[in-house]
């Protein structure tokens, strides 16, 4: 297990976010980057996104993290930032639209979802890989804020 305070990040994420002024999201297309897209239909509060984003990116670190081959990938992630960009997503169809047509060109994905009675919910969608390949997908996303 890493040291890592995951609620900490997201939350120091969440406030970046939202002193940014333009939503080109630091394009850079060699780098790294976790993408936590949310679920914005569900309604939760900001303390309660934080903590599914922050379960989200701690099982997707640690599944990367686990895979050799991987491994260098999220070396190179923490080598130029650390960078985690959270959107939103307008609904549980779209979030998981994207994570079908994000599975061929991310290193990794993982959903989030809460059971409701029956009912099964995607709460939060964390990718991962680099820019120039998830650009094209989540580009025009608006960012949580």
């Amino acid at each position: 297990m890493s040291g890592y305070d995951w609620e900490k990040i997201v939350l120091s994420t969440l406030k970046d976010q939202q002193n940014e002024k333009n939503t080109d999201y630091r394009y850079n297309p060699m780098q790294y980057t976790f993408y936590s897209i949310v679920n914005s239909s569900v309604g939760m509060d900001q303390g309660s996104y934080a903590a599914a984003i922050a379960l989200s990116f701690k099982n997707i670190h640690n599944t990367v993290d686990d895979d050799e081959q991987k491994r260098e990938f999220l070396e190179k992630w923490k080598e130029t930032g650390e960078k985690i960009i959270v959107l939103k997503a307008c609904n549980q169809k779209h979030l998981k639209y994207l994570k079908r047509e994000l599975q061929y060109v991310a290193l990794a994905t993982h959903t989030l979802s809460q059971y409701y009675g029956t009912t099964c919910i995607a709460l939060v969608l964390t990718v991962f890989g680099r820019q120039d390949n998830l650009h094209k997908w989540l580009d025009g996303l608006p960012v949580l804020k």
